[in-house]
């Protein structure tokens, strides 16, 4: 895992940004395709730090943009959110086969008698 990452993100300081300007909901959805391809990077790069990091600054975008959605959207708007919500899903995707690759790797060095020194009760805790 890597340690140094130059593009790290703090999970709130670009919230806070995007709240004090108050930009639309498409400047929102532009933040959360950026975070999104920041993801991908992130576990590209097997920077466990990052990704956390953008997970926080999703979710507090997402709650955002939910206050921000409460009345009627546009059709363009709509379409967008669809297409946000398809790479959302595509992100935790791959976020749960890099979580199983994981596991996988564990369980392989355990069965080989190099058992992670993280375990606990039958878990493996995996740290940075």
């Amino acid at each position: 895992m890597s340690n140094a990452a130059p593009n790290r993100v703090a999970s709130t300081a670009g919230l806070r940004a995007v709240r004090s300007d108050g930009r639309s909901l498409e400047a929102l959805l532009d933040r959360m395709v950026e975070l999104m391809a920041l993801e991908r990077e992130a576990l590209r790069q097997r920077d466990a730090g990052q990704v956390l990091a953008l997970a926080d600054e999703k979710e507090s975008l997402l709650e955002f943009m939910q206050e921000r959605m409460k009345g009627r959207i546009s059709k363009g708007t709509a379409e967008r959110l669809r297409s946000v919500a398809a790479d959302l899903r595509r992100n935790g995707i791959l976020l749960a086969f890099a979580r199983d690759s994981l596991r996988d790797a564990l369980a392989a060095l355990e069965r080989a008698g190099h058992a992670p020194s993280g375990k606990k009760n039958g878990r493996i805790r995996v740290v940075g």
